[in-house]
């Protein structure tokens, strides 16, 4: 039997952030399945919250509202101590801003 579920998906994935009276929403309501052998491209323009949806998708960042589940399950559910193993285990990320000590050598990196 087939499993149908995707691999990565996210549900109604909504962020905003609180700047004294204005609240400014970066992603309003956003859905996206990502199934095994999928091959996606995340564009838009500069501000359109590329970067913070790759962050929640990867656990770096909570959503203010919605969920991202990883095959089924959800990846905000299980508590804060579960994320970074779940990173570890399993999701690769590279950044695009490495911020490396420029004091050390590649190899000392």
């Amino acid at each position: 039997m087939t499993n149908h579920l995707p691999l990565l998906s996210a549900r109604g994935i909504k962020k905003f952030y609180q700047m004294g009276s204005h609240r400014l929403e970066v992603l309003k309501g956003l859905d996206l399945e990502v199934r095994r052998g999928d091959d996606i491209c995340i564009v838009g323009a500069s501000g359109a919250g590329k970067s913070t949806l790759l962050q929640i998708m990867g656990t770096l960042d909570q959503p203010s509202l919605g969920t991202v589940q990883y095959q089924g399950k959800n990846l905000f559910r299980e508590g804060a101590h579960e994320r970074p193993k779940f990173r570890k285990t399993t999701l690769a990320l590279a950044f695009q801003f490495h911020h490396l000590l420029s004091l050390f050598s590649s190899l000392e990196k």
